[in-house]
């Protein structure tokens, strides 16, 4: 039991110093072997907070990706974020998959640094923490122990500095702070937050058969929080009373699980893996449905489900959606020409190598805009090494 592992108790005393490698530990045990799929929805829920936010959705729709028409386009920009966010937080830290998934998101925050903000991202990044918490909370077959939301913390502490957020709380109340100031000045109804919305739910449910698409929309509507139905105008499509049931039908099956099921006898396999090519494979994820960068096997190719795809015109792994497997430096945001993309690669590869040999509190620099949104003097300096943090001037006036 990983709380004995480690010495924890049910004081605070014993885990205030907990370690990100220790944090980590608790991390992977509840996203491969506690709550693997609630984990995983908890944090992709959150997706949908970014569009709340129109400071970041206008620049998510203007970059076409995520919204294309083309739903093997945004399915596959999709994938990139979610395959690179899922290995931040299951590969070892300062391991060599670990570092590249950072510097290749670093990469894309610094190309769209002039319109993004580090307190965006420092918000973001406490959303992936939140998510599961209050997920395995509401529906899981057990609540989390206080260490665990406290090692939730710490990881995402770590992994905001590494992000290079110039400003990171030291505790969850600075936390808490930082995030009501934020939603106050940053959280609005706006037409990009629908846009960036609807290719969401569109993503969600391209594997739905048509005539369940309405009713699988009601359903997505009635699980999100309020701040997003408010930001983009979905309360006209809630249902309380269906909201009441999917989460009691929910926290059923929790209780189901808890009384009634045995015991994992293995963990959810969601590490990357390095083919012969000597790039890279993915699992597949429950989300988007396009099953890009997952390796062809008898089951996926023949196997029931496959067949049931084929016979939907729904895809299964195939070259086309890189089964041979993809670069690390190569995810993400495609660049307009070959040169262009080439240079980015290099530059995921230098940002690795800095990250790699840089300890705990590390922050990168990364292109925000200079000036902060939320973060006054009086918050103190937030955690991590001053280098590349908020100069005195661009914080806000109290």
């Amino acid at each position: 039991m990983i709380k004995k592992r480690y010495g924890f108790a049910d004081n605070l005393e014993s885990y205030k110093d907990m370690t990100p490698d220790e944090s980590q530990a608790v991390l992977k045990n509840l996203a491969e072997w506690d709550f693997p799929f609630v984990f995983e929805f908890g944090w992709i829920s959150e997706f949908f907070m970014t569009a709340t936010a129109p400071c970041l959705s206008k620049v998510i729709v203007d970059s076409g990706h995520f919204t294309s028409a083309d739903p093997f386009i945004s399915h596959g920009r999709q994938q990139d974020t979610v395959s690179l966010m899922t290995q931040m937080q299951i590969q070892p830290l300062h391991s060599k998959e670990h570092a590249l998934s950072m510097a290749r998101i670093n990469e894309h925050h610094s190309l769209y640094g002039s319109v993004i903000n580090s307190d965006t991202v420092l918000w973001l990044s406490w959303m992936w923490m939140l998510g599961p918490v209050q997920w395995i909370n509401l529906i899981g077959w057990r609540k989390l122990q206080d260490f665990e939301v406290h090692a939730m913390f710490i990881y995402w502490r770590e992994m905001s500095v590494m992000l290079g957020c110039q400003w990171v709380p030291n505790t969850l109340s600075e936390l808490e702070d930082f995030r009501q100031i934020f939603a106050a000045k940053e959280q609005k109804f706006s037409h990009w937050n629908v846009t960036f919305s609807d290719a969401m739910l569109d993503a969600i449910l391209f594997s739905v058969p048509c005539f369940l698409k309405l009713a699988g929309r009601k359903c997505l509507v009635a699980i999100l929080d309020e701040d997003v139905r408010r930001c983009n105008g979905y309360e006209d499509e809630f249902s309380p009373r269906l909201r009441s049931i999917l989460l009691t039908a929910l926290k059923a099956w929790g209780l189901f699980q808890r009384y009634f099921c045995l015991p994992r006898m293995s963990p959810r396999v969601l590490t990357a893996t390095t083919n012969a090519n000597g790039t890279v494979n993915f699992p597949e994820y429950t989300y988007p449905a396009t099953p890009y960068y997952v390796k062809q096997t008898l089951m996926n190719q023949y196997g029931p489900f496959a067949i049931l795809n084929r016979l939907r015109g729904l895809p299964i792994p195939a070259p086309q959606f890189g089964s041979n497997g993809v670069t690390w430096e190569s995810l993400g945001a495609k660049q307009a020409n070959y040169d262009r993309q080439l240079a980015a690669e290099t530059r995921v590869l230098l940002k690795y190598s800095e990250l790699m040999k840089n300890p705990w509190g590390f922050r990168p620099k990364i292109n925000f805009q200079y000036k902060s949104i939320a973060v006054s003097q009086s918050m103190g300096p937030g955690y991590g090494s001053r280098v590349n943090a908020y100069s005195p001037d661009a914080l806000v006036r109290s």
